[in-house]
């Protein structure tokens, strides 16, 4: 049973890493940049955009702050990233939740991000068909 557990949380974490790449690799062909561009613009190591491209490794925060700030990203871009059409107010409730779990490593927090953002879309999406 545990096992089962994790091999569900490192699917949730994976997932979080495939839709970052992916995100990523959009940005960089609107810009028709190569990794080593990306490196260049956003002051990251090569060996760090190629984890990020290969769904590798999760990254660090100041990794998605670089990236976020070399795209143009906002808070409302990243989180859409990671969780996909979700409201402000319900962006706000992720936040503070993740906040308060802050010493979890860092691809565990990106799966409660991910895994919060789903449950509230379904919750949303059951109250407006019970409304």
């Amino acid at each position: 049973m545990v096992k089962a557990e994790g091999n569900t949380g490192e699917r949730a974490g994976a997932d979080s890493k495939r839709l970052l790449a992916d995100a990523v690799r959009e940005a960089m062909r609107a810009k028709n940049w190569k990794q080593v561009d990306l490196a260049d613009a956003s002051g990251l190591s090569q060996s760090t955009i190629s984890n990020i491209m290969n769904v590798r490794k999760c990254p660090s925060s100041t990794t998605l702050q670089r990236l976020a700030e070399t795209f143009g990203w906002d808070q409302a871009t990243l989180s859409r990233i990671f969780y996909g059409e979700i409201e402000d107010e319900q962006r706000l409730m992720i936040e503070q939740i993740t906040h308060m779990l802050r010493p979890l490593p860092a691809e565990q927090l990106l799966q409660v991000k991910r895994t919060l953002g789903e449950l509230l879309k379904l919750i949303a999406m059951r109250q407006s068909t019970d409304g």
